[in-house]
């Protein structure tokens, strides 16, 4: 790989890196809108106890699953814009 690509691989990553922190705020917004939604639900049920445990646990897995999910995306678009550059 030449300097100019590994340069360009920085700048594709970096703002990788911003795209993914404004499309996690934006999708664990809805996330916690439908989490709020489950509680809701679930508290005529459950006792509140057990329902925050699943608001933590759904949290937390919502946010590791979706960052996983942006990073492979962000790493098929640099990979793309990369190949693109070589052309």
């Amino acid at each position: 790989m030449t300097k100019e690509n590994e340069v360009l691989r920085e700048k594709l990553k970096k703002e990788a890196q911003q795209w993914i922190e404004l499309e996690m705020e934006a999708r664990m917004a809805a996330a916690a809108e439908e989490i709020a939604v489950q509680v809701d639900v679930g508290s005529n049920i459950h006792c509140g106890g057990k329902m925050q445990e699943h608001a933590t646990k759904a949290t937390s897995y919502a946010e590791q699953e979706m960052r996983r999910e942006l990073e492979v995306e962000a790493d098929r678009r640099i990979e793309k814009k990369l190949k693109e550059s070589l052309n």
